[in-house]
């Protein structure tokens, strides 16, 4: 069930070497009143390649406002468990407070991916959506070596990022996030990195926008 958060979790920031959205309502709203109708076809078009299914165990990282999160609950039928995590505690208190007004049972915590509290194989897919970009270096590869570990074996690993084009779209979103207007590590970088991390079946794809693709592969 979601739980609503105290003030100290609120206060607490984990160490992590990624970029770190800290104003979060205002950003929420200007991405959901700019590229809302956009975003929102996007995600349903690329999670249609996640492999969710009723009664997954989901883990949204880099969760941000957790519309991913609430978009894979809908289309799992609200039965299984999704957990998101963002290293911003202002990014989860927005989602707890949109979890709390659709009545979702999506939760919500502070935590950075490359050092997650999980247990190993805890989750059944792992996904995320414009994360990426901000893994610099060496960080994706721990990133993704941790979410490798708290996979079970056949888990799939799904993430939606901008392709590396200077679209104005892509700009724009790369502004608000604190990048540059092009992704720091594009979707092939992510997909020759969980290849040499041991998953399988890794793959590029497309989604219904143009400027935006996906990357998954399959946990060994």
């Amino acid at each position: 069930m979601h739980h609503p958060s105290n003030h100290r979790e609120h206060q607490h920031t984990p160490a992590t070497e990624g970029a770190i959205i800290r104003w979060a309502g205002i950003y929420d709203l200007f991405v959901n009143r700019i590229f809302g109708g956009l975003s929102h076809r996007t995600r349903v078009g690329a999670l249609q390649h996640a492999g969710l299914k009723p009664g997954s165990t989901i883990l949204d990282f880099g969760c941000g406002a957790g519309d991913l999160a609430f978009e894979a609950e809908q289309m799992t039928g609200g039965a299984g468990q999704i957990i998101g995590i963002d290293p911003s505690p202002e990014m989860v208190k927005v989602a707890r407070q949109k979890a709390a007004r659709k009545g979702s049972k999506a939760a919500f915590q502070i935590e950075a991916v490359e050092n997650m509290t999980f247990p190993d194989g805890k989750f059944d897919v792992v996904i995320s959506s414009f994360v990426l970009h901000h893994l610099p270096g060496g960080l994706q590869e721990k990133a993704f070596k941790e979410i490798k570990r708290v996979l079970k074996p056949g888990g799939l690993f799904f993430a939606i990022d901008m392709k590396p084009t200077r679209t104005f779209a892509n700009r724009i979103h790369a502004h608000l996030q604190g990048g540059t207007g092009e992704p720091v590590s594009s979707l092939q970088q992510a997909a020759s990195a969980l290849g040499t991390i041991g998953f399988s079946g890794v793959e590029v794809g497309d989604t219904p926008s143009k400027s935006v693709g996906y990357v998954r592969g399959i946990a060994s």
